[in-house]
């Protein structure tokens, strides 16, 4: 029996694609129900899908999340359903955190009970998904964080993705689909290791700037060194500011901290002036203004440091962010990408969302 099987399908016709997931796992896993079973669609068969997976294998764990573009070791889709079944050698404990745009905290007790079910933290992570749009990633890491670094368990996630950013993206649980919510999976690997890794395809640049006017709620900043932040941006890269939204994916803001950059992509630019970011940025951060790396030396330091640490990944779970999906896409680099993935790791699963965590 194995350990582990993907599933992939492009069927448009939602039932034929679930048949085909289903096919596909019950061809390894037997008549046994997988441990865990995560799984990523489009928005508009998601619903169907949770409830008809937990129909299915009712005895399975099973968290999902929409994504802009489902990818896998079998290829890509917009109207794709992409599964991951962990059938053996897995340990796993669940939860969600509600309210996740005002206060998640109040439901950190989820996160400690399902902690202290496992074993042992050895050998273990913290895999979350959380729907899209609010102000939510900062307080689902904050909550995360308490009840975790202690334990040393590693977090990895992202948020939910559709087909653009005015739609409301999804979650899931055991077959209850949710809004304003966070899914959450904390794994132990039995027989092997667990390794997460941060890739950035960015570098910085020389040119620095202050925020010196935000909204924090709304995630705009208004300026940058006390001059329009749209303008400020346009002059640095010496174009006309109409023409910004052009170069956005090409030159998003960095914080760079303690060696670390942390990348803040943009959202929505205004007639204001204003833009709008996946994230929250303070006043008076220090911003700096990224570039694009060589992807190819990028894709080589990534694969280096995964091998040394696992030098045959059974699989690998990767996230995007919808930027970096649409980037991708803009220089016709999407396919190569998914090629390249399955050429480095092997199988593999991939989400598209509104954000990386």
């Amino acid at each position: 029996m194995e350990r582990y099987v993907l599933g992939f399908s492009t069927e448009q016709d939602k039932e034929t694609a679930f048949e085909e997931n289903c096919i596909q796992i019950l061809k390894k896993a037997g008549t046994k129900q997988p441990v865990v079973i995560i799984f990523f669609s489009d928005l508009d068969n998601f619903e169907w899908y949770s409830a008809e997976f937990k129909k299915r294998f009712p005895e399975s764990t099973i968290v999902g999340a929409t994504t802009y573009i489902g990818f896998s070791s079998f290829g890509f889709g917009y109207k794709s359903l992409t599964s991951l079944s962990l059938i053996s050698d897995i340990e796993c404990a669940c939860g969600i955190l509600k309210d996740i745009n005002q206060y998640p905290m109040k439901y950190v007790h989820n996160v400690k009970n399902a902690a202290e079910s496992i074993s042992s933290t050895e050998n273990c992570c913290c895999l979350e998904f959380s729907t899209a749009l609010g102000k939510c990633e900062e307080l689902i890491l904050d909550t995360f964080e308490s009840i975790l670094k202690p334990l040393n368990i590693p977090l990895i996630g992202g948020s939910a993705g559709a087909a653009n950013t005015e739609q409301q993206t999804l979650v899931s649980l055991n077959g209850k689909v949710y809004k304003d919510t966070c899914v959450f999976l904390i794994l132990r690997n039995l027989r092997g290791k667990i390794f997460l890794y941060k890739e950035n395809i960015y570098r910085p640049t020389k040119n620095f700037f202050t925020v010196t006017d935000v909204n924090l709620d709304e995630h705009i900043v208004y300026e940058l060194d006390k001059k329009p932040i749209a303008r400020t941006i346009a002059k640095t890269l010496g174009i006309k500011t109409e023409n910004l939204p052009e170069y956005t994916f090409y030159h998003p803001l960095g914080r760079i901290r303690d060696g670390q950059i942390y990348i803040t992509d943009y959202n929505k630019i205004f007639d204001d002036e204003s833009i709008s970011f996946y994230a929250r940025i303070y006043n008076y951060t220090r911003l700096c203004l990224m570039e694009l790396s060589n992807y190819e030396t990028v894709r080589k330091q990534t694969f280096s440091a995964i091998k040394n640490v696992i030098e045959k990944p059974a699989f690998t779970i990767a996230i995007n962010c919808f930027n970096r999906s649409k980037l991708f896409e803009k220089n016709k680099t999407f396919e190569t990408f998914v090629q390249n993935l399955k050429s480095d790791y092997g199988d593999f699963i991939g989400l598209s969302g509104f954000g990386e965590q």
